[in-house]
C-alpha cells in the first residue's frame, strides 16, 4: 500500500516520532564507542531524551511505552495505518535492537574478552556496527515519514511490521 505524499501533516509527524524509541535503544546500547572516537555525534541524542528519561526513571519504562504504543496505537483502527505501521516498525526495530545488545552483551563479550585487544577490537566493530544500522534506518524512516511515504523498505523489518499491522 504506496501512500505516496498523501498522509496528513499529523500523521506525518507522530509517525517520524516513533522512531525516537529504537534511537534511544540504539545510543543507550550501542553508541559509547562511536561518541567516544566522534563527540560531534552526541548530538544524535538530543531528540531521543524524551524517550530516555521515560523509559529509564518509570519502573519497566520500556515495557510500559512497548505495551502503550502497541495497544493505544498500533491495534487501534481508528488511527491511520500510515501511523500504525511506522510505529510498528519502530517496535520490531526496537525488538532487534534489545536482542542484538543481549547477544552482544551476554554472549560474545565475554568470549570477546578473554581474546585481548583483538576481541575488544571486534566488539568495539561490532557495537558501531550496530549503532549505524540503528541511524540508518531511524534516518530512513524519520526521512519517508516527514514525506508521507511508509518506509517500507528495511529488510525483514518492513515485511514484519506489514504482516502485523491490519489495514
Amino acid at each position: 500500500m504506496a501512500f505516496s505524499g498523501s498522509a496528513s501533516p499529523s500523521d506525518r509527524a507522530f509517525s517520524a516520532l516513533a522512531y525516537l524509541l529504537p534511537l534511544s535503544v540504539g545510543i543507550l546500547s550501542f553508541s559509547a564507542y562511536a561518541f567516544r572516537d566522534f563527540p560531534f555525534l552526541q548530538i544524535l541524542a538530543i531528540p531521543a531524551l524524551p524517550v530516555l528519561v521515560v523509559s529509564r526513571n518509570l519502573p519497566f519504562g520500556d515495557f510500559l511505552i512497548f505495551l502503550g504504543l502497541l495497544f493505544f496505537v498500533i491495534r487501534n483502527p481508528k488511527v491511520s495505518y500510515f501511523i500504525r505501521f511506522n510505529v510498528m516498525q519502530s517496535i520490531l526495530l526496537d525488538i532487534a535492537l534489545v536482542l542484538g545488545n543481549l547477544i552482544l552483551g551476554y554472549l560474545l563479550q565475554p568470549a570477546m574478552r578473554s581474546m585481548g585487544s583483538a576481541g575488544a577490537l571486534t566488539l568495539e566493530t561490532f557495537s558501531n556496527m550496530f549503532f549505524l544500522a540503528t541511524i540508518a534506518a531511524v534516518a530512513y524512516g524519520v526521512f519517508r515519514s516527514v514525506q508521507g511515504n511508509l518506509a517500507d523498505e528495511i529488510p525483514a523489518v518492513s515485511e514484519a511490521a506489514r504482516i502485523q499491522t491490519r489495514y
